[in-house]
């Protein structure tokens, strides 16, 4: 498995060596990720396929990304 990252407007927000894929999107580990970039925000979905997603803001210093 090839080595993954997430970036947001050139900044490092998530890293890892192990991921899934599903429908060809990457879900990154709860570990993966750069802590300091992500809030919690109160969205909350159900997809009957994936399950239940949680959605965050991710902030850098360039950018904020809302339900992400």
């Amino acid at each position: 498995m090839p080595h993954a990252t997430a970036t947001v407007n050139g900044v490092l927000v998530a890293e890892t060596d192990s991921y899934e894929v599903v429908d060809g999107n990457i879900y990154f580990p709860p570990s993966a990720i750069k802590e300091s970039h992500f809030t919690p925000t109160s969205t909350k979905t159900h997809c009957p396929y994936k399950g239940e997603a949680s959605y965050y803001t991710i902030t850098t210093n360039k950018t904020e990304v809302k339900d992400a």
